[in-house]
């Protein structure tokens, strides 16, 4: 936790290096240089701010939509980020930053359950780039979403073909044993968790699932347990693991253990809420306590903090 807040520290020290800088030249590029800097810090609203900022000083600089639009889907402000990637996507005419934006863009539709739309992005971005693998990926998952898993399975397999982390692999598993097990095909379904046990000697997120679908409850919840204490020491590790809990218990349908760890999460400093929109926590989703958790720390992420407020440039005399 120390080194977390030194180097957030730090940061805020150069940022404001930087915004000086900034404020006497009103340049777009230096406003632009701090947004990215605070997005590295998971400073959503720096980000934003700044972001915005460099677009007022130059409305065609799309590297800024692009920055912003990320940092709003992170916070769950989904319309807002297609409205920016709607405005990049108008600067950029190289295939391979247009293949990112349309997978980008899709990625927020899929954050909306808007399959379709999300569909129809990544298509686009296959068109452009036939090979890349994370369209794949994330095509899948829409079609999973409208319940055309067979479709999925063959763009998980498609998307298996080209990753080489253990981490993304066992991902891939893990979602086609779930499109297998929709399709009623148990055997191929549990082959897939197998194979996450086999690659994944870790204990996470992937492995607790793997030994919640194909052994029992309480081996999964040793493992995630586990996650939780290897993390313990490492500030960000620390928070993720706890955000990977609160999945696994919804998944188990363990409402107290689920709510209370993704309340740990958030105190720990967790702000990507569009991942709270993500299905493992459908069990709960109109539930009282966790709209109510949900939205708590959401108005809290929103409030400005620690913006740099910007003075007025001097008047000539």
């Amino acid at each position: 936790m120390r080194g977390g807040r030194f180097g957030f520290f730090m940061f805020l020290l150069g940022m404001i290096c930087i915004y000086k800088v900034a404020s006497a030249q009103q340049s777009a590029t230096d406003f632009f240089k701090i947004a990215v800097n605070s997005m590295k810090y998971s400073d959503y609203n720096n980000t934003i701010f700044f972001a915005t900022k460099a677009i007022e000083l130059n409305p065609k600089f799309g590297a800024a939509y692009w920055n912003r639009a990320i940092a709003y889907d992170y916070k769950g402000d989904y319309h807002a980020s297609i409205n920016d990637y709607d405005s990049a996507l108008k600067y950029y005419a190289n295939s391979i930053d247009l293949t990112t934006l349309h997978k980008n863009r899709g990625m927020v539709y899929n954050d909306m359950r808007e399959y379709d739309s999300a569909i129809i992005d990544f298509n686009k971005a296959l068109a452009l780039t036939p090979d890349y693998p994370l369209a794949y990926w994330n095509r899948g998952i829409a079609e999973d979403g409208i319940d055309r898993s067979d479709s999925a399975v063959k763009d998980y397999t498609r998307a298996l073909e080209d990753f080489v982390s253990v981490n993304d692999i066992c991902q891939l598993h893990l979602l086609r044993g779930l499109a297998y097990k929709k399709l009623k095909k148990n055997e191929k379904s549990n082959a897939e968790f197998k194979e996450i046990l086999k690659l994944d000697t870790a204990h996470d997120y992937h492995r607790a699932y793997a030994k919640y679908i194909l052994e029992t409850p309480d081996s999964a919840r040793y493992t995630i347990r586990t996650a939780i204490v290897n993390a313990k020491g490492n500030a960000d590790a620390y928070m993720n693991a706890y955000f990977d809990a609160a999945r696994l218990f919804s998944v188990m349908n363990n409402k107290e253990k689920a709510i209370g760890c993704l309340e740990m999460s958030f105190d720990l400093g967790y702000k990507r809420f569009n991942n709270v929109d993500g299905r493992d926590f459908d069990n709960f989703r109109d539930d009282p306590e966790f709209v109510a958790l949900v939205k708590k720390y959401k108005d809290m992420a929103n409030k400005p903090s620690q913006i740099i407020p910007l003075p007025k440039k001097p008047v000539d005399k």
